[in-house]
């Protein structure tokens, strides 16, 4: 078979340089199967700083797949809507993908909008990307409208944050600037905010700029292991071994299995340290000035006591282990001194019965010389009777 010079063959061919397949005129070059329009390549060209630039606007897909008029270096990689059906899902919305801003695309899916100068759909159903280089992976209804904006997917997001994320998840909101929303209706509503929400179907909003809030109705994990545990009882659990209890209470790690390099140590002179040690009442300097504490500064502590990782820092354990020695400093002081009470109660009560025995035996001779008193007087008036009769 002889072909003329310029035809593409269906068989290959050995084209010579400078060879082209395309157009010669500002004519769109449109490609068609089954005489359906499946793919367009547009010219499209804008001026800035007095030189007029090409930039090719790419359009697959269904053949109601839409770039807008005017708009350059846009593209939509497939996907769409039929032309019999208008619209798609719900029906609320046509199926058709369009993009209206320059350098957007729509890589597929249905009823995708990419509205932004350099935003991006991946794919999904009804997603928007309307923020100048803002980003839909896919999923769906979702609006990343924020500038240089980012939604992973999920459905019903919405980043309307200068460069604000959600990653997926459902019914999110990543509103503040450089804010990131996750889970099932995180409210990330302030700059710099991270909202993690859980599976409960309730709003979960920052209230402050630069908050981390977490929503985990069955625990937070934090630890250096690759299997976690959140026991009952267990809000924030560790792989240290300490936990925040689900009413409050923070529990140190204590276990004997842990622990090696012991030591014993005089109570009685950590007592005498804590009867040294400046306790006063302060105020952290980032606090409230209304909001004050009582205790030692660290410095004072670790001179004392030597404990811990540095004068900077007083752990909890640290300072109830002196409070424990302390009070066992005090209790044998407090024992000793009932054991030398005890004594001297014993030696005042035996004090107190020979006292009495002797005023029992004064007593009794008190009564035995006044008897004899009694008999002496009485015979005395005796004899003076005697006398006065025979004077007569």
């Amino acid at each position: 078979v002889t072909c003329s010079p310029g035809f593409w063959r269906t068989d290959g061919n050995s084209p010579a340089a400078g060879a082209y397949l395309g157009t010669d005129n500002s004519e769109p070059l449109e490609f068609r199967v089954n005489g359906k329009r499946v793919g367009v390549i547009a010219d499209a060209e804008y001026t800035a700083g007095g030189t007029t630039y090409h930039e090719p606007n790419v359009l697959l897909g269904a053949e109601n797949n839409v770039i807008a008029s005017g708009v350059y270096g846009a593209t939509i990689g497939g996907g769409g809507g039929i032309p019999d059906y208008p619209s798609c899902g719900d029906g609320s919305q046509p199926c058709v993908n369009t993009v209206s801003g320059n350098n957007g695309t729509v890589s597929g899916g249905q009823g995708n909008y990419a509205s932004g100068s350099n935003a991006t759909v991946g794919g999904g159903l009804y997603n928007t990307a309307s923020g100048s280089s803002a980003t839909v992976g896919g999923g769906y209804r979702n609006n990343a409208g924020g500038y240089q904006a980012t939604i992973g997917g999920g459905g019903s997001n919405t980043a309307s944050g200068s460069q604000a994320t959600v990653p997926g998840g459902y019914n999110n909101t990543a509103a503040g600037s450089y804010s990131l929303a996750a889970g099932q209706r995180a409210k990330a509503n302030h700059s710099g905010t991270f909202v993690w929400a859980d599976s409960t179907n309730a709003d979960f909003a920052s209230t402050g700029s630069n908050q981390f809030l977490v929503r985990a109705s069955g625990g937070i994990w934090l630890g250096a292991t690759s299997i976690p545990s959140i026991p009952s009882g267990r809000f924030i659990n560790t792989s240290t071994g300490a936990y925040l209890s689900s009413g409050g209470t923070w529990t140190n790690s204590s276990d004997r299995n842990r622990k090696t390099n012991f030591q014993p140590i005089d109570p009685q002179a950590v007592l005498e340290k804590v009867a040294q040690l400046s306790i006063q009442r302060w105020s952290y300097k980032d606090e409230d000035g209304g909001i004050t504490h009582l205790g030692p500064v660290a410095q004072d502590f670790h001179a004392a006591f030597g404990l811990g990782a540095d004068d900077k820092h007083i752990a909890t354990v640290d300072a109830d282990g002196v409070a424990l020695a302390a009070i066992q400093a005090l209790l044998a002081k407090v024992t000793d001194q009932q054991q030398r009470l005890a004594q001297l109660e014993a030696q005042n009560r035996r004090q107190r019965q020979r006292l009495a025995a002797m005023e029992a035996q004064y007593n009794r001779q008190l009564a035995q010389l006044q008897q004899t008193l009694q008999t002496l007087q009485a015979s005395q008036r005796h004899d003076r009777l005697q006398l006065a009769r025979y004077d007569k």
